[in-house]
């Protein structure tokens, strides 16, 4: 008896298209928290969805927030502080929290959010 296959698509490559269809990731018939690293780090996240890590054992410093803010304006770019739930690199997407706006940063930190989690799957994709 033949079984019959479908595609194979890998969860990296579905979660990029949820998140290009504007699905929350965290939607779905699995429980999100199982796949879920605990861990947190700060980082800051630029409108593109790129970002850097400040932080991963200890919060930062308000000095070292003032530093990364300073470079974020001299390079003329705007960023928003994080605090980002998971791993990047393994396991579910991460979660992005909020923290404040840095180097004058507008709109929405959805967007934000959703770009730098678009950015994690595409390059997981590619891992």
């Amino acid at each position: 008896m033949a079984v019959r296959r479908g595609p194979l698509i890998d969860r990296h490559t579905q979660d990029a298209e949820r998140l290009r269809r504007g699905e929350r990731y965290f939607k779905g018939a699995h429980d999100a928290s199982m796949n879920r690293s605990h861990e947190r780090r700060w980082v800051i996240v630029t409108l593109d969805g790129r970002y850097v890590t400040l932080g991963r054992r200890s919060d930062p410093s308000e000095e070292e927030i003032r530093q990364a803010e300073a470079s974020l304006r001299a390079q003329g770019l705007e960023g928003w502080l994080a605090v980002m739930q998971g791993n990047p690199h393994t396991g579910d997407i991460p979660y992005l929290m909020e923290v404040r706006p840095l180097a004058g940063a507008r709109g929405p930190f959805e967007t934000v959010a959703a770009a730098c989690q678009l950015r994690i799957a595409e390059a997981r994709k590619t891992l």
